[in-house]
């Protein structure tokens, strides 16, 4: 009996099907999160791994920012007027420069 090949798709189509960029897809690529096959030149990813991967990212969760992360201290910080402190003070405010 025959073995049945694993359908396979190009990183494009992977990205379409996980709603996702194909920048994200090869990123997964070159940290291992996904694994491929490269034929003729072309990166091949098996569809199951699609699913497990759709799976997987259903469990990620962001956690939100707490009122102690440094970025809270920034906001409010500037006018968009030009008449508030420049760019390169955000640096002071973070990170107690002058």
């Amino acid at each position: 009996m025959a073995r049945k090949r694993p359908e396979m798709v190009s990183v494009p189509e992977a990205a379409l099907r996980l709603g996702v960029s194909v920048a994200t897809v090869w990123r997964r690529l070159r940290r291992g999160a996904l694994t491929s096959v490269k034929r003729g030149g072309r990166r091949l990813i098996p569809a199951d791994e699609l699913h497990t991967w759709a799976a997987d990212k259903d469990d990620e969760k962001i956690r939100p920012m707490s009122p102690d992360h440094p970025m809270m201290r920034l906001m409010g910080a500037y006018r968009s007027d030009g008449k508030g402190p420049g760019s390169e003070d955000k640096y002071a405010v973070l990170y107690g420069k002058k």
